[in-house]
């Protein structure tokens, strides 16, 4: 009878070590699922791939997460993202969306609830990143979406202070819509 106890005790044993190993496998297997989703997510942001930036947020990308191991694809924007503070570091999709001008992809990111203010290393936000590159209609939608047109990076730049990085030709435009919105130095 005390073998058959023993026997009994040492199967439980068992059977809750296995099924702990089983959760914890699972667990790391989910913890990389969702690391690689990510960090698709992000590089299809970046691309403008509407369809796979749709179908990672539907297979549970997480559209705030910050991907730390960023890469331009090309070897040009890898050597401007050098001398780029704001694309040095941590980096949400919507940040890249909103460098590469992809109006469509930051409106799928911020209705699947991308934080509009979310901040990257520096502190600068998807809106600094939109006007340093220019990208009007970008700024106009990040804006409508309650982006914090008074945000100051890291360096004290304020969004206003972004527009000596923004093209020439577009300053004026991008400065009168920060003032409208209520942007201050």
């Amino acid at each position: 009878m005390q073998t058959r106890a023993r026997l009994s005790t040492w199967m439980s044993c068992l059977l809750a070590a296995i099924v702990v190993i089983s959760l914890f496998s699972w667990l790391a297997y989910r913890s990389a699922e969702q690391k690689r989703l990510n960090g698709l997510l992000v590089e299809k942001a970046y691309e403008g791939d509407l369809n796979a930036v749709s179908r990672a947020l539907k297979q549970g990308a997480d559209p705030n997460a910050m991907d730390e191991q960023w890469v331009p694809p090309d070897a040009f924007s890898r050597l401007k993202s050098y001398f780029s503070s704001a694309t040095k570091g941590p980096t949400t999709a919507l940040m890249r969306a909103s460098i590469a001008g992809h109006v469509e992809v930051v409106r799928v990111l911020l209705d699947r609830g991308a934080d509009v203010n979310a901040r990257g290393d520096a502190q600068h936000t998807a809106l600094m990143d939109a006007m340093k590159n220019g990208r009007i209609e970008v700024v106009r939608l990040l804006i409508s979406r309650g982006a914090d047109v008074n945000a100051k990076n890291i360096y004290g730049t304020s969004t206003l202070g972004y527009l000596r990085w923004c093209m020439p030709q577009k300053q004026q435009e991008m400065r009168t819509i920060l003032v409208k919105a209520g942007a201050h130095e």
